[in-house]
């Protein structure tokens, strides 16, 4: 009977996902086909388009514009999210919990560098990016061309909205049904990674999920792992943005010692981050109150 329960409310729980996802699609979609409409308009009032050309100039307005199209998808589904959920959001104030020590805070920050080191090291060796060529060229539409976007979009709106979502809701509904913790956050890392839909994307932001839920588990709190995920994705960015960028990636396709060494450091280093991440709030007892 126990596991009949625990099965609906995955199922139950399993729908904000799946209307998040279906709803950055819609707007995405009705985005897209506007500005290219008002791109098209605008060449054809001056002459510049022909009926020939309608598909290939569609297809490279949405391509150019792929980060603007993001970051307005992700705040009107912000929108819709928070009209949806605003209640249960309100109710357990998801906003005002903090329940992580400053020091633990502090690491979620610094850690975003070592972390994005050992993850981005590791796709290149593990041969993903040889199973899967276009993922380079997909993250080179997004990344490496407006920097104040990506920052808005990527860097900030992006892991806000996810972890109110996965971790925030999902994760924590999980939590207070009493369902396992490895079950939990094997769940809601799964349809986390799902959601990124790229199979490179989905398997780094699955293992990703994981220490987001575990860190999430821990403090009862979006606030730390949303920290983490900021940080996270700004490294993302900054190297992304950076001259010779690209060159940089390319050079480290290749699986030398010197890069396996740089992942070990970076791995190591995550790991003590993660470990002052993970300490907990000092509770103060009632009988010290007292006293």
């Amino acid at each position: 009977m126990k596991f009949k329960k625990i099965m609906k409310e995955i199922w139950r729980t399993i729908c904000y996902p799946l209307m998040y996802m279906g709803m950055q699609f819609v707007v995405g979609i009705i985005g897209a086909i506007l500005i290219s409409a008002a791109v098209m308009v605008s060449e054809t009032i001056k002459g510049l388009l022909t009926t020939e050309g309608i598909a290939e100039k569609a297809m490279n307005v949405c391509t150019e514009n792929v980060i603007l199209l993001t970051l307005i998808s992700n705040v009107i589904t912000l929108f819709l999210m928070w009209i949806i959920l605003r209640r249960e959001w309100k109710s357990i104030k998801i906003l005002k919990t903090v329940n992580a020590p400053v020091i633990s805070l502090v690491a979620c920050v610094l850690a975003g560098l070592p972390l994005s080191v050992f993850i981005g090291g590791s796709i290149n060796l593990s041969g993903l990016l040889n199973i899967f060529p276009d993922y380079e060229q997909s993250m080179s539409n997004v990344l490496g061309n407006n920097l104040f976007l990506e920052i808005l979009c990527i860097g900030l709106i992006a892991p806000f909205i996810e972890e109110m979502i996965f971790r925030g809701t999902i994760l924590r509904r999980f939590k207070n049904f009493g369902i396992n913790m490895f079950l939990a956050i094997f769940v809601s890392s799964l349809l986390f990674g799902l959601m990124h839909i790229s199979p490179v994307q989905v398997i780094y932001t699955f293992v990703l999920g994981i220490v987001f839920g575990a860190i999430y588990w821990r403090h009862d709190s979006i606030w730390p792992v949303t920290i983490l995920h900021v940080a996270f994705n700004m490294v993302s960015i900054i190297m992304s943005n950076l001259p010779n960028g690209g060159d940089a990636e390319t050079a480290a396709e290749s699986p030398t010692s010197s890069m396996i060494i740089i992942i070990l450091i970076a791995f190591l280093v995550s790991a003590g981050l993660l470990m002052l991440i993970m300490k907990k709030k000092k509770q103060i007892k009632s009988e010290e109150i007292l006293l």
